[in-house]
C-alpha cells in the first residue's frame, strides 16, 4: 500500500472514531506541504505538476522550495496560478535573463561605442587581475524576481502569503543552509537561485548566499517544520544513481560537484515524503531553459502518474471546509514617500540618485524603476543593481543596492579587418577612483 493511502486510511479512522465527529471544521483538516526541489531549468516541470493539483483542488497549506523551486513556489504562493506561471515561462525572453545587457539607449553617450564590444572583461584590483565571481551577474532575474513580486511588496513576513512560504538559500560564509522566511521576496528567490559560478553570490547582511541545493535541495524537514501532517514533493534534481547523461553541461557539472552533499541530504528527505512526483527529465539539463514546453508537459505527465494517490488525497480533503484563496490586489503605480541608498564604498549617494531618477514623493511604475535602474547601469561606475521597497507611513520607501564596479579593467575581445585579419583585441579602461569628498565628472 502507498504511504499516502496507509496516511489517508488512518486519518479516516481518526476523523470518524474521535467523539463520533461527523462534521469537519477547516482547523481539523490536514495540512498539506508542497516541496519543490531545485534542478535549474528543470524546475519548469513544477508548472505541470502545480495544474493537476489544481484540477484535483489540492491547495497547498505550505510551500517550501529552492532554487527554482523556490521561484515556482514562491510566485505560487503570492497568487500566481499554475496557468500565469505557463504563460510568464513560454513568453520569456531566456537570451535576455541569462545576460546582463541593459538597453543600449539607457547606456551614457560615452560608453557607447564599446558597450557590448568584448567577449570577457577581468577586474584589475591592487593584488592582480580577478576574474568574474559568475558568468552573470543576475541584472536581469533580479529585475524580474522584484518586477513579479511588486504586489506583495512591504510585506515583510512569508507567513503572511496566500500561502506561508519558505526557500532555502546556501551560506558561503558559514557554511550552512539559510531559510529565508521573511523580508523582500525578490531576493530570497534570486539567492536560492544563484547556481555557483552560474549567477553571482547575493550579498546579505553578514552572509554570502548561493544557490541553495548545494545544501538542502529537498526542503522537506523545513516544510514538516512549518506544520504540514502530509507532503508532496516534486523532485526534478535529485537522482539515486545519476548517468552519463545526467551531466550534458557545464552547468550541470558544476552543479553536480557542488551539491554532492546535498545528494546525500535528499536522500533522507525523500524518504520523509508522503507523495513523491519525480519527472523523468533525463533528455534535459539545468540549462534547458529554451525547452520549457516539453518539460512543463513532463511535469504534468508525471504527476498524472500518481493520480490515483492524489484523488484519493482530494476526496479526503473535500469533506473539509476550504479555505478561500484571493490574490493580492495588481498595483499599477506607488507612491515612494523617500530613496535611500545602500552602502557606498566610491560613489556619491547623490549622483547614484541623480543618475537614476527617481525621486521621492512621486508615484513609479514598475517600468519606471527599472530603468532608473538601467540609467545606473548605463554609466561604467554600477555592475549591478537591485532593489528593495518597505511600507512607509504614506507608501514605500525604496532602497536602492548598487554593487559598485571595480575602478580598473580589462576588456577583451577578438578583432577582424583587411590588415591585420583575425587578431585579440585588448583594452585597459580606467575607471577614476572617487573619495567622498570628489565628484564624478
Amino acid at each position: 500500500m502507498p504511504r499516502v493511502f496507509a496516511i489517508i486510511a488512518f486519518l479516516f479512522l481518526i476523523a470518524f472514531t474521535v467523539g463520533g465527529q461527523e462534521v469537519f471544521t477547516e482547523s481539523d483538516r490536514p495540512k498539506i506541504g508542497l516541496v519543490l526541489s531545485g534542478g535549474g531549468a528543470k524546475g519548469m516541470a513544477h508548472i505541470g505538476v502545480l495544474k493537476v493539483l489544481e484540477e484535483l483542488d489540492i491547495r497547498p497549506d505550505y510551500i517550501t522550495g529552492t532554487s527554482m523551486g523556490s521561484i515556482m513556489g514562491g510566485l505560487y504562493a503570492i497568487g500566481y496560478s499554475a496557468y500565469e506561471l505557463d504563460s510568464i515561462v513560454r513568453l520569456m525572453d531566456w537570451n535576455t535573463m541569462l545576460s546582463d545587457r541593459i538597453p543600449l539607449s539607457e547606456v551614457v553617450p560615452e560608453e557607447k561605442h564599446d558597450y557590448n564590444r568584448f567577449l570577457f572583461q577581468f577586474d584589475l584590483t591592487p593584488t592582480g587581475p580577478k576574474l568574474p565571481s559568475a558568468v552573470v551577474e543576475g541584472q536581469a532575474i533580479s529585475e524580474l524576481m522584484n518586477y513579479l513580486t511588486w504586489h506583495v511588496a512591504g510585506v515583510d513576513d512569508f507567513d503572511d502569503f496566500e500561502i506561508p512560504f519558505r526557500c532555502v538559500a546556501s551560506d558561503l560564509i558559514s557554511g550552512e543552509p539559510y531559510v529565508f522566511k521573511a523580508g523582500n521576496l525578490g531576493t530570497a528567490m534570486r539567492a536560492s537561485m544563484a547556481i555557483p559560478s552560474v549567477f553571482s553570490p547575493v550579498r546579505l547582511d553578514t552572509m554570502l548566499l548561493v544557490d541553495g541545493g548545494v545544501l538542502d535541495n529537498i526542503p522537506v524537514a523545513t516544510c514538516r517544520e512549518m506544520g504540514a501532517d502530509i507532503i508532496i514533493t516534486v523532485n526534478v534534481g535529485f537522482r539515486e544513481k545519476p548517468s552519463f547523461d545526467n551531466f550534458n553541461s557545464i552547468g550541470d557539472i558544476l552543479m553536480g560537484s557542488a551539491m554532492i552533499r546535498s545528494n546525500y541530504e535528499a536522500k533522507k528527505s525523500l524518504e520523509e515524503t508522503d507523495i513523491l512526483i519525480s519527472p523523468d527529465l533525463s533528455g534535459y539539463s539545468s540549462a534547458s531553459f529554451f525547452d520549457g514546453d516539453a518539460i512543463i508537459e513532463l511535469g504534468e505527465i508525471a504527476a498524472r502518474e500518481r493520480f490515483d494517490e492524489l484523488a484519493s488525497l482530494a476526496d479526503f480533503l473535500s469533506l473539509y471546509p476550504q479555505r478561500s484563496m484571493t490574490k493580492p490586489e495588481m498595483l499599477d503605480k506607488i507612491y515612494i514617500e523617500d530613496v535611500k541608498v545602500g552602502e557606498l564604498k566610491y560613489l556619491e549617494r547623490t549622483f547614484v540618485l541623480g543618475k537614476s531618477g527617481l525621486e521621492k514623493g512621486h508615484y513609479y511604475t514598475k517600468e519606471e524603476i527599472n530603468n532608473g535602474l538601467h540609467r545606473l547601469m548605463g554609466t561604467r561606475y554600477v555592475q549591478s543593481i537591485s532593489y528593495t521597497l518597505t511600507k512607509g507611513e504614506e507608501g514605500f520607501v525604496l532602497t536602492l543596492l548598487p554593487k559598485e564596479a571595480y575602478r580598473s579593467k580589462y576588456n577583451f575581445s577578438i578583432q577582424y579587418d583587411n590588415i591585420y585579419k583575425l587578431a585579440p583585441f585588448l583594452m585597459w579602461l580606467f575607471v577614476i577612483s572617487l573619495s567622498k569628498d570628489q565628484k564624478l565628472p
